[in-house]
């Protein structure tokens, strides 16, 4: 009698600390190295690599619509909320106040963080003109993403907590452009959360 595919999984294997290849993950260490960067960089990096991935894999985009909008989404409020924790010096008291203050809103998160990003790249050098043009487009991708999923809800879940539909609309995302839009902005915002 065959096996089923459950009855030959070693459960201890999952979280198994001895097993070091290429399918293994570890988490913990970088504590020991940098208190900040190198863990929000994680959260951030991989959200934004998620939907590359899925995008680049997808097979079914009318299923995968889901996890790669919610991903790409993921990736922004984190960046931005990275944009707003750097600009406080990690102060967690402020940190947290910023938070409670934004929750995962989108909109309220862009007020309050794009004169920040603006700051950071006239730090880069940036022309006025170049950063008013940037700062309009990503902007314009916030707002895009603040319409169909304002408080990350819409697209983790098919309804919402009054068992009302997440999405109402009839949509068509072209994960082609969408993207490249994200590429755009992690090219300029990478020197800020990135290593």
């Amino acid at each position: 009698m065959s096996k089923e595919k459950f009855e030959k999984i070693n459960i201890e294997d999952i979280l198994r600390e001895d097993i070091y290849d290429i399918d293994s993950a570890d988490f913990g260490w970088q504590r020991d190295v940098e208190s900040h960067s190198i863990i929000s960089f994680g959260y951030i990096m991989s959200y934004k690599e998620a939907g590359d991935t899925l995008i680049e894999n997808h097979g079914a985009a009318d299923i995968m619509m889901f996890a790669i909008f919610f991903s790409y989404r993921q990736y922004l409020e984190l960046l931005l909320k990275e944009v707003y924790r750097k600009k406080v010096n990690y102060d967690n008291e402020l940190f947290s106040e910023f938070l409670h203050r934004v929750g995962h809103d989108l909109d309220k998160i862009w007020k309050e963080t794009s004169d920040i990003v603006k700051e950071y790249l006239n730090g880069y050098n940036f022309k006025e003109k170049k950063i008013n043009r940037f700062i309009d487009f990503f902007g314009k991708i916030i707002a895009i993403f603040a319409e169909l999923d304002p408080m990350s809800f819409n697209f983790r879940y098919p309804t919402d907590k009054q068992a009302n539909d997440s999405l109402n609309v009839i949509l068509h995302i072209n994960f082609k452009h969408l993207k490249r839009a994200i590429e755009a902005i992690d090219d300029i915002m990478y020197g800020v959360y990135g290593l």
